[in-house]
């Protein structure tokens, strides 16, 4: 239960860190001040302990509530937070633990990763996302699924070439085309996903405007980037793991790498450039100009990516679909 004292936790501001697991929902809140005494509390994971923490949430001035990406086991609540205008971070569990073994917490309880989480909330001040950046679940779960299958796509085609009886090699091969047909379906309840929202698929066809997005580009960046058209053309780059990192230390000056970020994302781009820049005539100049300049190969096609990525930006904050003859390139 909560602290028996609650009347008396008055403050300022307040952050709220919630350890979430499948079937448990452990919170800490904490307020400006050494004085204040944190207070505890574990809800269950379902309808009723949702509607409980966003009732305690309300009452008091809150201003993050940071979860983990815990697979998918915080999306309900971080909607429903949201949905009742709470303002909620979703942080990365690498960042958070990372941040806890910075402060000396080395031990790894439910009860320490709440409060971890809290207190994340107050010093590093994730970024807060609004109710339309939150992932449309159902979306978000087919594009899992559509990664998964290609990822056991890859595995069995692997295998196969690794055989030698032709017996083997045919069942793979039955194997390798149901997957395919199993892609196909998904990426067809995909689109039928979208259609269901008017803005997903208004988004969806503004990205497909751009030479070199298709419709699985589109969708994946539609399901797992809803950030796209929110930030600033640095953050977006970072948040997907495109933005050259610096690795400077007194007189050594690095080769800047880029390093993070929402792999799937980057690997579907990887490919959308590649087309682009043999069928989108700006993008084919930027590579060009890049290439002449001595870049290497892998240097310039992340640059690509890059471009492609902050300009998508740009398009869905105006609205306004790729045009081959505009400035959408300076």
């Amino acid at each position: 239960m909560l602290h028996p004292n609650t009347a008396s936790f008055q403050t300022p501001s307040a952050w709220i860190g919630i350890d979430v697991s499948k079937a448990w929902l452990d919170l800490c809140l904490i307020g400006d001040g050494t004085d204040q005494t944190p207070l505890r509390d574990r809800f269950a994971n379902t309808p009723k302990g949702l509607e409980q923490i966003v009732r305690l949430s309300s009452k008091y001035p809150v201003r993050a509530i940071v979860l983990e990406a815990t697979g998918g086991y915080e999306q309900a609540l971080a909607i429903a937070l949201a949905e009742n205008g709470l303002p909620v971070a979703v942080v990365n569990p690498l960042v958070a633990r990372r941040f806890a073994q910075g402060l000396g917490l080395l031990a790894k309880t439910d009860k320490i990763d709440a409060f971890m989480l809290a207190l994340h909330g107050q010093k590093a001040n994730p970024r807060v996302k609004s109710l339309a950046q939150q992932k449309n679940s159902a979306l978000a779960g087919l594009n899992d699924r559509r990664r998964q299958l290609a990822k056991m796509i890859v595995m069995e085609t692997n295998r196969m070439q690794a055989m030698s009886d032709a017996r083997l090699k045919r069942r793979c091969q039955v194997h390798i085309n149901w997957l395919r047909r199993e892609q196909n379906d998904v990426m067809t309840e995909i689109q039928t996903e979208i259609a269901r929202d008017d803005t997903l698929k208004q988004r969806f066809t503004l990205l497909q405007s751009m030479k070199g997005i298709g419709p699985k580009v589109a969708a994946s960046l539609v399901g797992e980037l809803p950030e796209l058209g929110e930030l600033n053309r640095g953050q977006i780059a970072a948040l997907v793991g495109v933005a050259p990192m610096a690795h400077d230390s007194g007189a050594l000056r690095g080769v800047r790498r880029i390093k993070g970020g929402r792999s799937w994302l980057r690997s579907q781009l990887y490919m959308a450039a590649i087309v682009a820049i043999r069928f989108n005539p700006a993008m084919k100049a930027y590579h060009d100009k890049l290439k002449k300049k001595g870049k290497p190969g892998k240097v310039v096609l992340i640059a690509v990516i890059r471009k492609m990525l902050i300009i998508l930006n740009q398009m869905c904050k105006s609205g306004q679909p790729w045009r081959d003859t505009n400035t959408q390139m300076s």
